[in-house]
């Protein structure tokens, strides 16, 4: 038996003091005490208001099974993929098949000559998951030199843009250029790379788009403020939008679970994103209200409506926070790709609290 004397921190050194039943007494303390904090997830030019046009339009296709004349296909690893399938197109008559994959099978895409990113805006395709047999898999995509068989900017993967849950439906993936890292850069190609082996996956009108007279897709963040870490508690989505939003004799107030009050389900859904620096650790997407109902805690904290106009305050608690440290880069953003203008108001918030460090 080993005998131990467990005093207290003073230089006194004073015996720890035990209760009538010989339990340590303890008590706690408060060394760095938190400050409630208010964020919004905001956008430097369009601050935190989200009830706008974010829609892209179709700028070049790159390919879309061959039903138009576009980018030339190739395999150059592996035999998985049928670019002409027509199994299962999304439009038209003819799709992108990846059967049974390989690690590392490779496509490159070619255009035949050289384009330079300008008013393009984001990189569009739509993808249709049957199975993965390895809950790792994806598809990279990044832009391409043919003839120098060097990648142009970053490579990213699919499954940070969409729920990789979802399967037997068509889904809409957008990587912004911003995280292609291509702004202004010249190429001539697309490079695709699949990861892990047995995935069934069909591909289809894969685009370069661009805001037209639109905003096009944008990136909203939530980050700590400089020389604090945030912990954030729960989520907060406040929306009102012209919508009678009653139901008779009042029993219940009438929320649509297929949209957002007055406006139908997102041609192409929010995107939401945990960030670790380069790493994306948490990927969820939201094309209805129903969406928002599966994280968390939900709760709807107030509706009202005067027969015209409705609105919401939908709260979503987590049951521990999530934490942000500021010097790790880490953030949370939100991505826009639909058409929000029609809404009356929208914004998106975060319950948290700022540790000073």
């Amino acid at each position: 038996m080993i005998k131990t004397n467990i005093t207290d921190g003073t230089e006194n050194q004073y015996k720890a003091e035990v209760t009538a039943d010989n339990a340590l007494k303890v008590a706690t303390v408060v060394y760095a005490p938190m400050e409630p904090a208010a964020k919004f997830f905001q956008h430097p030019v369009y601050g935190i208001d989200m009830n706008r046009n974010f829609s892209d339009t179709p700028a070049e296709l790159i390919h879309n099974g061959t039903d138009s004349s576009a980018w030339t296909a190739i395999q150059t690893v592996g035999t998985s993929m049928v670019f002409d399938d027509t199994n299962n197109p999304d439009t038209g008559s003819k799709n992108i098949s990846i059967t049974n994959s390989s690690n590392g099978d490779i496509a490159i895409f070619d255009r035949g000559s050289d384009m330079t990113i300008t008013t393009e805006i984001a990189l569009q395709g739509r993808i249709y998951i049957t199975s993965l047999a390895d809950n790792r898999a994806d598809i990279k995509f990044s832009a391409w030199d043919v003839t120098g068989a060097v990648r142009v900017g970053d490579e990213q993967k699919v499954f940070d843009y969409i729920d990789k849950d979802i399967l037997g439906v068509y889904q809409t993936f957008i990587i912004p250029i911003a995280d292609l890292g291509i702004e202004g850069l010249t190429f001539d190609g697309l490079y695709m790379k699949l990861e892990r082996d047995g995935s069934y996956i069909d591909l289809d009108n894969i685009t370069w788009t661009e805001a037209g007279v639109a905003i096009g897709t944008t990136t909203y963040e939530l980050t700590p403020d400089k020389g604090a870490d945030l912990y954030v508690d729960g989520f907060i989505l406040n929306m009102a939008d012209a919508y009678a939003g009653t139901v008779a004799n009042g029993t219940m107030p009438s929320l649509r679970y297929d949209g957002f009050l007055g406006e139908g389900t997102l041609s192409s859904p929010m995107v939401y994103r945990v960030h670790n620096n380069e790493d994306v650790t948490f990927v969820a997407t939201f094309s209805q209200l129903i969406d928002f109902m599966q994280f968390g805690s939900p709760e709807f904290r107030a509706t009202g409506s005067d027969g015209v106009n409705s609105w919401f305050t939908l709260y979503i608690g987590l049951k521990a926070p999530i934490i942000l440290h500021q010097d790790l880069s880490q953030k949370i953003t939100l991505t826009l790709s639909s058409n929000l203008a029609g809404s009356l108001f929208f914004r998106f918030s975060a319950d948290c609290r700022s540790l000073s460090v």
